[in-house]
């Protein structure tokens, strides 16, 4: 049934004037993942089943979640799946070139971001954290440390690169200059690095 609705609808919000019947069903889907031990059992493998269709773990309140009239651009938002915002996060790095959203530049996302740490930190509280969830997140650089919402953090995301990332940059630098002796001037980041490998290459303790 939600299968069917999502199809119909394109979102999984589903109101008491839409479905009474699925409205009800997936409050006590909610309720019983929330309240281990009370209402309904919510195995792993329920949990997983309602993950991959782009379950809305966080509920819906049905004054400010449905979709309708003049509000349902700016609501259409609070109802996208996981996978559709791992795709927003993807096109924001694109354009900022980091992943440290922040409150001014995207209100959704910087929500979503929130939640999705606020879950990984308190398993069994707020979003489902899976590993694929997770691992969706660090191949796109998601921080996890969170952020303030300051442009400085923003910028500061850029010197948080993993070793992978890293070397890739070293690559393009190489191709670019035919060397690898940078300098503080040419990339102050890209220094530090290379600086702080000879340190640990020097230093194995």
């Amino acid at each position: 049934d939600l299968k069917k609705f999502k199809q119909q609808h394109g979102h999984l919000n589903i109101s008491r004037e839409e479905d009474k019947s699925l409205f009800d069903f997936c409050n006590n889907v909610r309720y019983g993942r929330n309240h281990p031990g009370r209402g309904m059992v919510m195995t792993e493998e329920r949990v997983k089943a309602l993950d991959e269709i782009g379950f809305t773990w966080a509920g819906t309140r049905e004054a400010g979640w449905q979709l309708k009239s003049t509000g349902a651009k700016n609501k259409q938002k609070c109802s996208k799946s996981f996978e559709s915002r791992v795709e927003d996060l993807k096109k924001f790095k694109q354009r900022h070139g980091h992943l440290h959203v922040t409150r001014e530049e995207d209100q959704s996302l910087f929500n979503f971001c929130s939640h999705v740490r606020y879950g990984q930190n308190h398993p069994g509280k707020g979003m489902v954290m899976t590993e694929e969830r997770v691992k969706a997140l660090d191949e796109i650089g998601f921080s996890w440390t969170g952020n303030r919402g300051t442009r400085t953090e923003a910028r500061n995301e850029r010197n948080r690169k993993s070793f992978e990332s890293r070397l890739a940059d070293l690559r393009q630098y190489k191709q670019q200059h035919g060397h690898l002796n940078i300098s503080r001037k040419e990339d102050q980041s890209l220094y530090n690095f290379c600086q702080n490998v000879r340190t640990g290459r020097n230093n194995p303790d």
